[in-house]
């Protein structure tokens, strides 16, 4: 049995064209439809894509990102009223808010720090801590104290001291 297939054409005429064609000439032009032409330069032909969304990919896609740095620093204040309770909370926000993330720095008043507290009881992942507490010379007992915590990204760690 043979399979006819017709295609009508209208040409600019009005002419209509009947084309004919065997189903040995269809099966033939199948085979052939999915192979790209021979005679096209190979810069020319069109990239395949896909498997773009790899862990390998994007492993190497997270390698290669650019490093935040603004070209103006940010600067986020804050009154704390006794930072050590606060502790978890501001880590918590640095890690979690790309506002926090990102800021070049970090002013917190109002720590109430002392002497006897280290630098790394209060420290913040990613952050330099510079501190300033309130000395004996103050009349008050309570209260005070200054904590600047500086992003590594926007100046990398040295010693301040």
């Amino acid at each position: 049995m043979v399979v006819v297939f017709l295609c009508v054409l209208t040409v600019l005429t009005g002419i209509m064209i009947r084309l004919i064609y065997t189903r040995e000439e269809l099966l033939e032009c199948r085979a052939h439809a999915g192979t790209p032409p021979t005679d096209i330069a190979a810069e020319l032909r069109r990239r395949r894509r896909g498997k773009r969304a790899g862990i390998k990919t994007r492993e190497r896609r997270q390698r290669n990102r650019r490093r935040y740095q603004p070209c103006l620093p940010s600067v986020v204040m804050g009154n704390m009223r006794s930072l050590a309770n606060k502790l978890d909370e501001i880590a918590t926000l640095t890690s979690s808010q790309q506002e926090y993330r990102e800021c070049s720095l970090l002013c917190l008043t109002e720590t109430w720090l002392k002497g006897d507290i280290p630098d790394g009881a209060v420290e913040i992942p990613g952050f330099t801590l510079v501190r300033a507490d309130r000395g004996i010379q103050s009349s008050k007992r309570k209260g005070g104290g200054l904590a600047v915590f500086v992003n590594s990204k926007w100046c990398p760690p040295f010693p301040w001291r």
